[in-house]
């Protein structure tokens, strides 16, 4: 199983199955976000990870975590991690909020 990791600033974390991914997508500028599934039988949206990223840059950053997900080899891939400066796509600027159920 393969997860993707985010982590803000004020060191909230969570690891994301990314058979539970939902959608990634962005709908602001300097926004993208990650839609992720609950594991119960609703199967409804449990929770979001919203990013700041560099304005013109939205789709790169998109298609770069897509890319990951679909191709990807490590168990943990880091999407974007503040504590440690860590992002996958050197546009994100941010981990703005994790959300979860």
């Amino acid at each position: 199983m393969r997860f993707l990791y985010f982590n803000t600033s004020a060191d909230d974390a969570v690891c994301i199955p990314v058979h539970r991914i939902n959608q990634i997508a962005h709908n602001a500028d300097a926004s993208v976000h990650i839609d992720f599934l609950d594991a119960g039988d609703a199967g409804g949206v449990a929770g979001t990870v919203e990013m700041t990223v560099t304005d013109g840059y939205e789709a790169d950053v998109v298609k770069r975590i897509a890319t990951l997900c679909a191709e990807g080899s490590e168990a943990v891939s880091v999407i974007a991690d503040d504590t440690n400066s860590q992002y996958c796509h050197p546009k994100i600027t941010a981990v703005g909020t994790i959300t979860a159920a």
